[in-house]
Order: structure tokens, then C-alpha cells, then sequence
């Protein structure tokens, strides 16, 4: 019997569909209603997979309805996808072409395939992202203040501007003479009284209300010096399951925390793309390292010692890496964090 896989190629309101070897193809809505035919027409032609290429989100409702039904789904990584199609020597490019190069693709079972994040959980972590972008957005506003401050030479702050009560007492917009340039620092800490107002009821509406998928795994996170209830949960979140990591090399390079060196005739030559991966987890395990220091003397003497030879960044990202591997093992073992273990390894 001849294996038959189908691609599909998403878009805001169309779904391009291709199924191989037949190629037979044809377009539906991305709605409900197209939904429903896409699922009846593919029923009536077994498909042994069904790929479908991530796009800006508009591809979730039809993999939840395609689970539903009882339908093998493959979501295909789009920068993979791009290589092997540049590499078979395809170069044209549209949305039925596109659908047919995921099939075939898939059909050849070298494709490397994204992660199919449970439908139900997907939402908490988009959440979860959305507290993360307003502390990015805080940390751009503090960062500017701290930049105007220095661009008119005036004497640092002395205190970590992240505090509402350190703001206060050393009067920020107040240093500045010229108007227009007070002007625009006390809109940068409007903007940061505001952000720092939704991340609290952000936060508080997580504590209430999350229901944590995976209580044990959750602890064991806890158990890492400085990791709280929220960071615990970016990670759990982002994690989700450790065992879709068959390696610890796997996870490390999923969490960005090795560099992709590129190597001929023994003589490193640049590296690879640094950004695919998940950026969300390098940043949750970066704020860890962060909060690990505060925690832990013995953190900070690792750290002082490498910034000597490597500087500190590459120091952070040292022991970022090495946080990364304990959380695989602790959460593969299902232990506690060990610390002694830690700095032996």
C-alpha cells in the first residue's frame, strides 16, 4: 500500500493543502467551516502524516482541529524547511508549492519537525511570554533613563532604578535641567510605574488562577537558590516535557545556551545560527543564573574566576550552560535540585 502524506501551507484566511504521491491539491478557509471540509476530504484518503509549516500563530486552530479528529500531525520547523527545499534545488515559491515541499518532505522522513505544544497549556505559556515582554519593555524603559543620565554626565545613580522606592528618593527627572529632557524621563518612569503596575496583577492572576500540569515537576524547579513561583513556571512552561529531549546536548542547544561552532581541517571557522532555538527558556534560565548569584557565595566565586580568562559575559553563559544541564538531569531523574552536586560536576 502506498504511503500518502499531505502538506499543508497556512496563512491568515486560506490553507493550501497538497497531498503526495497523488498531488492532488486544493484550498479551504482558515475557519471552522474549512476546517471541517479539509478534515472530511482527507478522511476519505488516509494519510500517514500530515505536515504543517508554523505561521505567526494562524496554524493553531487547525492542528487542534486535526488532533481532535484523530490525525497524525507534524509541525515542521520553517528554517529547516527553507535549507531542504534551497538544497533539492528548489527555488520557486508560493503557497501550493509550499504545501507540496512540506509533503514531500515529510514523505522523505529526514525533516526535522517542530514540537506539537498540547493544546490547553499553550495558552498559560502564551501568557507567561506576554509577562515577559512587559518586563522587557520595563527593563528598555530603566535602561534609557540610565543612558540619558550618562549622555549628560551626570553622576550614576548609585541604586538599582528597578525599585519604585529607590526612584523616588533620588528624584531622577529632577537631575535633569534642560525641560524637554525632564519631559521625557518622567514619561519613561510613567511608562515604568505602569508596566510594573500590570506585571503585579499579571503575576497575581498566575498565582490564583494557573493550574500547574506537573506539581512535582514544578517543586523540583523551586528547589533551584532564587528560582520563585513565576520563573519556576516560565520554565515548566517552556520545558513543558524533558523527555522530547533525548539528549542533554539536545536541550542546551534547544535553550541557546551552546554556540554552534563551525570547524574545517581542525580550524574553527565562525559558527551557526545562534538564534534557532527558544529564546523564552534562554532568557527564564539566564534570569535563574541571575538570581543563583544573589543566592550563592560559591556562584560568585565561579564567576569572578572565569571573568578573569573570558570576561563576564561569557562567564554568565558558562555557568548559564551549566544550570541548563543540571535542570535537564534533575528533571530526567526526577530529583530535587542538588547543590553539592552541582558545583561538583
Amino acid at each position: 500500500m502506498v504511503e500518502r502524506f499531505g502538506g499543508i501551507d497556512v496563512s491568515m484566511d486560506r490553507l493550501d493543502v497538497m497531498v503526495v504521491p497523488d498531488r492532488v491539491g486544493f484550498s479551504v478557509e482558515n475557519n471552522a467551516a474549512g476546517w471541517t471540509k479539509l478534515i472530511e476530504r482527507l478522511r476519505g484518503s488516509p494519510l500517514t502524516a500530515i505536515g504543517i509549516e508554523p505561521s505567526g500563530g494562524y496554524e493553531r486552530g487547525i492542528i487542534r482541529a486535526l488532533l481532535a479528529a484523530g490525525l497524525s500531525v507534524r509541525r515542521i520547523n520553517p528554517n529547516k524547511l527553507r535549507q531542504f527545499a534551497r538544497a533539492r534545488g528548489v527555488l520557486a515559491k508560493n503557497d501550493r508549492l509550499d504545501a507540496e515541499k512540506i509533503a514531500n518532505l515529510l514523505r522523505g522522513g529526514n525533516l526535522p519537525q517542530a514540537y506539537v505544544y498540547p493544546a490547553g497549556l499553550r495558552e498559560t505559556r502564551d501568557l507567561l511570554r506576554r509577562r515577559m515582554f512587559l518586563v522587557h519593555k520595563r527593563a528598555e524603559l530603566i535602561t534609557h533613563i540610565q543612558t540619558t543620565n550618562a549622555q549628560y554626565n551626570l553622576p550614576a545613580f548609585g541604586q538599582k532604578l528597578i525599585y519604585a522606592k529607590n526612584r523616588t528618593a533620588l528624584k531622577v527627572a529632577e537631575r535633569f535641567e534642560d525641560a524637554s529632557v525632564r519631559k521625557s524621563i518622567e514619561v519613561d518612569l510613567a511608562l515604568v510605574q505602569r508596566y510594573e503596575e500590570l506585571i503585579a496583577d499579571l503575576e497575581l492572576y498566575l498565582e490564583r488562577t494557573v493550574k500547574v500540569d506537573d506539581a512535582n515537576t514544578y517543586c523540583r524547579l523551586k528547589s533551584i537558590p532564587g528560582v520563585g513561583k513565576i520563573l519556576a513556571l516560565v520554565l515548566l512552561y517552556e520545558i513543558h516535557d524533558v523527555r522530547r529531549f533525548a539528549r542533554v546536548g539536545d536541550f542546551v542547544s534547544y535553550a541557546r545556551l551552546v554556540r554552534p561552532d563551525h570547524e574545517s581541517a581542525k580550524k574553527k571557522c565562525g559558527f551557526g545560527n545562534k538564534k534557532i532555538g527558544n529564546a523564552h527558556l534562554r532568557w527564564a534560565l539566564g534570569e535563574a543564573v541571575t538570581l543563583l548569584l544573589r543566592e550563592s557565595d560559591q556562584a560568585k566565586r565561579f564567576v569572578a574566576r572565569l571573568e578573569k580568562k573570558r570576561g563576564k559575559g561569557k562567564a554568565l553563559g558558562i555557568l548559564a550552560a551549566k544550570l541548563g544541564r543540571a535542570v535537564y538531569w534533575m528533571l530526567r531523574r526526577q530529583e530535587a535540585f542538588d547543590v553539592k552536586r552541582f558545583w561538583r560536576s
